[in-house]
């Protein structure tokens, strides 16, 4: 076990108060305030700014990236509100989407302390061999410096028919996107012929800040506004409007006269909540990969076939499986002699969890040339929907609901435009039906006609 962490800046640190690791809850001061001398750390007093944006595949690498790692805001989101958790779960990030992070981080001074002197009552608990109070107390690590400056982060999740599109979209914004510190000026081509024969884009864009003076924000489509906030935020920074962003914790062992945790024991336990972190982000991802899919059938190939009812399970069991891992990891930091593994269980049944399996996205890129409006009259709404995606074909689909609700089966009665007339890539077509809408569709057609996708870069 390492004697010193780098942890985000969380509310009610200062310089000397204790922190406990396994569930990330800051503790009192081990210290005499009055023996605790703020100096100069070794970044001394500047502005050192680092600003990047790439592509990320998988759900560690955007935390990574973001500097919210599993082994610290991952298993401290296990245990309730987590700031930097909390905005990366705005997000939604799925395995389906392509995403890209936009950061800026800029570090002004850091202040810390050394050789402060031990509070009597804390010498006492050592004294009396009381290390479980000690713990409750003070925790096992306290910290020793605080970093001043801040950091601007972005999400930006692109959203098309095929993910050769979204890559494409997205290696257009990664190649443009300069450096606001610098003061580039820099605009998306978004006219480039390339760019323009997508049909179906959406990019939804989630801005977090620590300092500056802007606020988080969620949007959409306008990537202007993304590199536009970055560039204030680094010019807010180099004004007067730094926060305390980042908290170098130390451990007790590296002072005299304090108890000698059991570091093993502790070690297993970050451990076992490290790993139940990752199993919950597995959890939430796929879990997000079946809204995803909920909200945008036709982006995938028809074949398997999965039912409403069987999406509608996969989510219960999902979320009962996020429910029963955070109790899980509650046990595995209260009781010092709780070891059991995190078994994949509801109700006595296993659930398994390759079970779960979406088609495969649509391959075809929305750049193809002309494309034919099949005949979908006479087929109910759903198999409509799994005609568009067994063909393959990039169009804006919204749908109309007829005066008939009462209908048994949805039914298809006509589309606009007509079966057989040609359209390019991206053409709007209008279904119109009879009956109650799929269960699938039906928050989203509680409006006359409602584009089922959002558009982008016209």
């Amino acid at each position: 076990m390492t004697l010193s962490k780098d942890v985000p800046f969380q509310k009610n640190m200062d310089l000397g108060v204790g922190f406990d690791y396994l569930t990330g809850e800051t503790r009192g001061c081990l210290f005499d305030r009055s023996s605790i001398v703020p100096t100069p750390g070794l970044g001394g007093i500047g502005q050192n700014g680092m600003f990047f944006m790439t592509r990320v595949d998988d759900v560690e690498s955007l935390m990574s990236l973001l500097n919210i790692s599993v082994e610290v805001s991952g298993r401290y989101g296990l245990f309730g509100g987590d700031a930097q958790m909390d905005f990366m779960d705005k997000s939604s990030f799925n395995s389906q989407s392509t995403f890209l992070v936009a950061k800026v981080q800029i570090q002004k001074s850091e202040s810390q302390f050394y050789d402060a002197k031990v509070k009597d009552i804390a010498k006492d608990l050592v004294r009396s061999g009381n290390e479980k109070r000690f713990k409750e107390l003070y925790g096992d690590f306290y910290v020793q410096s605080v970093t001043e400056g801040g950091e601007f982060s972005a999400i930006v999740e692109i959203i098309s028919t095929c993910k050769e599109d979204e890559k494409t979209i997205a290696g257009a914004l990664e190649a443009s996107y300069g450096t606001p510190i610098a003061g580039v000026d820099l605009k998306v081509d978004v006219n480039n012929e390339k760019l323009s024969k997508i049909s179906r884009k959406e990019i939804n864009i989630y801005i977090k800040q620590v300092g500056g003076t802007g606020v988080d924000m969620i949007f959409h489509d306008e990537i202007d506004k993304l590199i536009e906030s970055a560039k204030n935020f680094s010019l807010a920074l180099a004004g007067n409007h730094g926060v305390n962003c980042r908290a170098q914790l130390k451990s007790y062992k590296t002072l005299d006269d304090l108890p000698e945790s059991n570091y093993m024991l502790i070690q297993a336990k970050e451990d076992a909540l490290n790993d139940c972190a990752r199993k919950r982000l597995k959890y939430k991802t796929l879990l997000n990969d079946i809204d995803f899919y909920d909200v945008n059938p036709t982006f995938f190939e028809p074949d398997p076939v999965i039912s409403d009812d069987q999406l509608t399970n996969w989510k219960s069991q999902l979320t009962q499986l996020d429910n029963l891992i955070r109790s899980h990891a509650v046990k595995i930091a209260d009781d010092v002699n709780f070891n059991d593994d995190f078994l994949e269980v509801i109700n006595g049944n296993p659930v398994n969890l390759s079970e779960m399996k979406l088609p495969k996205r649509i391959a075809v890129s929305s750049t193809q040339q002309e494309i034919i409006i099949p005949n979908l009259k006479t087929l109910t709404l759903d198999d409509a929907i799994k005609e568009i995606a067994r063909e393959k074909l990039p169009l804006n689909v919204s749908y109309v609901q007829h005066d008939s609700p009462d209908a048994k089966q949805t039914m298809v009665t006509n589309t606009d435009p007509a079966p057989g007339q040609k359209v390019e890539p991206g053409a709007k077509l209008t279904i119109y039906y009879d009956g109650p809408p799929s269960p699938r569709f039906r928050d989203s057609m509680l409006t006359a006609t409602t584009p089922l996708y959002g558009s982008l870069l016209h």
